[in-house]
């Protein structure tokens, strides 16, 4: 949810149609604002949260952010089956498995 909310400040998500969740705070702007230009102090910040989850030390951190592949975006084309929803919630049904 709070990247959905974090996607309604997203200028490049809006000329796409998208528009993200409305129910934002003040908070979700001040995160937005102080990253959204700066995503090297991002990444690094969110290195050393993952490290503290799982109980590890960073060692030469800015060697590994310097090799962040740069993102490169690809159109892909899709086909979906019509009652997908339906079918799979049957299929999940007859195995007696949560069709969640």
């Amino acid at each position: 949810m709070k990247i959905g909310n974090f996607g309604s400040f997203d200028e490049n998500l809006k000329t796409k149609g998208i528009v993200g969740l409305t129910n934002t705070s003040k908070l979700d702007r001040d995160i937005w604002n102080e990253y959204i230009n700066n995503w090297d102090k991002l990444a690094y910040q969110s290195e050393l949260l993952i490290a503290d989850l799982e109980k590890r030390k960073i060692l030469n951190l800015i060697n590994t952010l310097e090799t962040i592949p740069v993102a490169i975006d690809k159109e892909v084309f899709t086909t979906q089956r019509i009652n997908q929803n339906f079918f799979r919630t049957t299929i999940l049904a007859s195995y007696n498995s949560n069709a969640a």
